[in-house]
């Protein structure tokens, strides 16, 4: 009987080929772990920015509402450059009453410093921000009927890019300016806030959004 030998043209990997397989595969793996992580991570920290920006807007629309059928004579105390204002009183119009306007109970739209948190350069509510507070509006002030609600909570204390050291470090024209500031410039009324806050990896959030409203002389 006729017989042949030659060599498999099938044949099994060897050890060194396994274990090279194993490790571009685990390379290859890692890879896509760390894709997928560090997009999660973007997603959630542009999430909690978006977050901030939105709060931000609603309460400044908010005071856009509240101010924008008052007068400029009527604000108190007149928030002028250098310094503006974190502090607001006004009164706006309801009617007409024997020929001549009628006007609401005064209100007032402020920044105070939070119970958890007062103002004595530390973070005692822990969240990584120094003396942050709240907007507060408050209606019919000095009468029997004062009530006040809190519009925002976890406002700076000054704003984005501001040092209490009597000069204008982020070059808006302003002094120290808060957290909550308003600045009065003819009859053009602008309004700045800035949020803090934390995204889910645990890192600061510092948002400001700024307005105008023009308000009758």
């Amino acid at each position: 009987m006729k017989t042949s030998t030659h060599n498999s043209l099938r044949r099994g990997f060897t050890l060194v080929e396994v274990v090279l397989s194993a490790a571009m595969l685990g390379i290859m793996l890692l890879a896509v772990g760390l894709t997928t992580l560090s997009t999660d991570k973007a997603f959630k920290a542009g999430a909690a920015q978006d977050q901030a920006i939105s709060k931000a807007q609603r309460v400044i629309g908010r005071i856009v509402d509240e101010l924008s059928m008052g007068g400029s004579g009527g604000l108190t105390p007149v928030p002028l450059a250098p310094l503006g204002s974190s502090t607001l009183s006004f009164r706006t119009p309801t009617g007409w009453s024997g020929g001549s306007v009628s006007w609401n109970g005064q209100r007032r739209i402020e920044f105070q410093y939070r119970d958890d948190d007062p103002n004595d350069g530390l973070d005692n509510d822990g969240n990584g921000f120094v003396d942050d507070g709240r907007i507060v509006l408050t209606r019919n002030v000095g009468l029997a009927d004062e009530d006040s609600v809190v519009l925002l909570n976890n406002v700076a204390e000054y704003l984005d890019g501001e040092l209490p050291n009597g000069s204008d470090d982020n070059g808006n024209g302003l002094t120290d300016e808060r957290g909550l500031s308003f600045v009065l410039a003819g009859d053009r009324l602008t309004i700045r806030v800035t949020v803090v806050g934390r995204n889910a990896a645990g890192r600061g959030v510092v948002r400001t959004v700024t307005t105008a409203v023009m308000v009758r002389n």
